[in-house]
């Protein structure tokens, strides 16, 4: 990865949008999505703490953010929800 790309993806990331609210629609900003899911997402909830890890485990505890839920539907056409990093998606 160039580093051009690495400081795009960087300001993309750390750029300041107003909160989401549980019902907007989203979808993953270019160049950052970080799980399988394509197409369109809603915002099922919002998580008010932002240093838990959902029982993910990561060496550093701070490192992970996952300050929302998404719905989202798989391949199978079955409702699943998922934590996100809410800086990763925009509203559609």
């Amino acid at each position: 990865m160039s580093s051009e790309r690495l400081i795009q993806l960087a300001a993309l990331l750390l750029q300041k949008h107003a909160p989401l609210e549980i019902g907007d629609h989203v979808k993953w900003k270019d160049g950052l999505a970080n799980q399988p899911i394509e197409g369109l997402m809603i915002i099922s909830g919002l998580v008010e703490d932002d240093n838990t890890t959902h029982g993910f485990y990561t060496p550093v505890r701070a490192a992970i953010r996952l300050d929302a839920t998404v719905a989202y539907l798989n391949g199978e056409g079955e409702l699943v929800e998922a934590y996100i990093d809410s800086r990763r998606v925009c509203r559609c």
